[in-house]
């Protein structure tokens, strides 16, 4: 998975790192009420795609895409629904839709163009829905269909519900060294939310920024064959360019 989300507390931080799809709520501690002191909704991997199922890679479980878009509709109506109190803000954390959308490989092949609008389309009228704010990761799938601009664009739209999308932007500058900064939010008094970029360094940032070329760095130092492969354009099977790493500017402390 690309994100890493950091609770801080007072007295302690903890580290949360989601790797498979769900749909969950969750609150701190009780007070001293018996009552939470907030709720908090986590929702990862949806994948939709108007696809019939089929396997993973792997071949080891089936995927139901376009069931996904269902079980996000239900993952809404249970956030709303909850009561004292009730979910403060909902994250995403990646993977909003599969990468088939895009059309380059797997059932995308048979699309008559990529269907990646209308994916993301349908799911952010699923979760625009919601009456708690979203946050959103990025993750390799989103990264298939859009680059950083169109998708911060995308997210930040009226209809994709209230959102917050943290990754990076395709501009020059201040601007886009500022967005690449970690996105936080006090859903509570004593709790902040510390959302990252997993992908601050990476080949997948645009070439301008200094994200693609520390990632072009730490590959030539450290795999030259890869380095070449992906920088000349010729990477093979074997070889991903989709994964990326925190940047320094990712460091922080607690408050």
């Amino acid at each position: 998975m690309r994100a890493l989300l950091r609770l801080h507390t007072p007295a302690a931080a903890c580290a949360l790192a989601a790797s498979a799809a769900l749909a969950s709520s969750a609150s701190s501690e009780p007070s001293a009420a018996g009552r939470p002191l907030f709720r908090f909704g986590v929702i990862a991997d949806i994948q939709y795609c108007d696809c019939d199922d089929a396997s993973n890679f792997a071949g080891t479980e089936i995927r139901k895409y376009r069931g996904t878009l269902e079980q996000t509709r239900r993952a809404v109506e249970h956030w709303n629904a909850l009561r004292e109190p009730s979910a403060a803000c909902i994250l995403n954390l990646g993977d909003i839709i599969d990468g088939q959308n895009a059309g380059g490989y797997g059932a995308g092949l048979t699309f008559d163009g990529p269907q990646s609008e209308a994916a993301l389309g349908r799911v952010c009228g699923a979760l625009s829905a919601c009456k708690a704010p979203i946050y959103h990761a990025v993750g390799n799938h989103e990264l298939y269909n859009f680059d950083w601009a169109g998708l911060r664009a995308r997210l930040q739209m009226p209809e994709a519900g209230s959102v917050v999308t943290e990754g990076g932007s395709d501009a020059a500058g201040a601007d886009a060294a500022a967005a690449l900064r970690p996105v936080s939010w006090q859903p509570c008094k004593g709790w902040t939310f510390v959302l990252l970029n997993a992908y601050a360094v990476s080949m997948e940032q645009p070439r301008a920024l200094p994200g693609y070329r520390a990632a072009a760095e730490l590959l030539q130092r450290h795999n030259p064959s890869c380095y070449e492969a992906v920088v000349a354009g010729r990477e093979g099977r074997h070889r991903v360019r989709t994964r990326g790493a925190f940047s320094e500017g990712c460091r922080c402390r607690p408050p």
